[in-house]
C-alpha cells in the first residue's frame, strides 16, 4: 500500500511532467519565459492550466505574427496578494484596437478558464520588444 508521501510525489512528479511538457510545447512560438522557476511554480500549483497555455499562445502568434514579442511572465499584484502567468504581446508600434485584438485571443479560452483553478491573462503592457522574439 503506496504512502501519503508516495502518492503526493507521484502527483508532483505527474504535475511537473505535464508543465514541462506544455512549456515545451510554447517554443515553437517563440515565447520568452523570463523567469521560468516563477511560471513553472504556479503551473505546478495550477496544472489545468497548462493544456490552454499552448492555444493561447498560438493564438497571438497567429493574430500578431512573427514581429511581436511574447513574454510569459508572473504577474504579481502586491496590493491584492494575487499573482498569475500573464502572456504580455510587446510590438514596436502600436495601433488603435490592440486591447480588441487581445480579447478576440482570450475569447475561445473563456470557458476552459472559468473552469480552471488559476487564471492567465493575455494583455500588453505597451513596452517595446526586448530584441529576441518572433519564430
Amino acid at each position: 500500500m503506496a504512502s501519503t508521501i508516495d502518492i503526493q510525489r507521484t502527483v508532483d512528479q505527474d504535475s511537473a511532467r505535464i508543465v514541462a511538457e506544455a512549456l515545451e510545447r510554447l517554443e515553437p512560438f517563440g515565447v520568452l519565459l523570463s523567469d521560468r522557476q516563477a511560471v513553472e511554480a504556479y503551473l505546478a500549483a495550477n496544472v489545468d492550466l497548462a493544456p490552454i497555455l499552448e492555444g493561447l499562445c498560438a493564438s497571438a502568434r497567429n493574430a500578431f505574427g512573427p514581429r511581436v514579442e511574447l513574454s510569459l511572465e508572473l504577474y504579481k499584484d502586491r496590493e491584492q496578494d494575487d499573482e498569475y502567468p500573464t502572456l504580455y504581446v510587446r510590438k514596436d508600434e502600436y495601433e488603435p484596437g490592440i486591447l480588441e485584438q487581445l480579447e478576440s485571443i482570450m475569447s475561445p479560452f473563456h470557458d476552459q478558464l472559468a473552469q480552471s483553478s488559476g487564471n492567465i491573462l493575455v494583455t500588453t503592457d505597451y513596452r517595446r520588444p526586448r530584441g529576441n522574439h518572433g519564430v
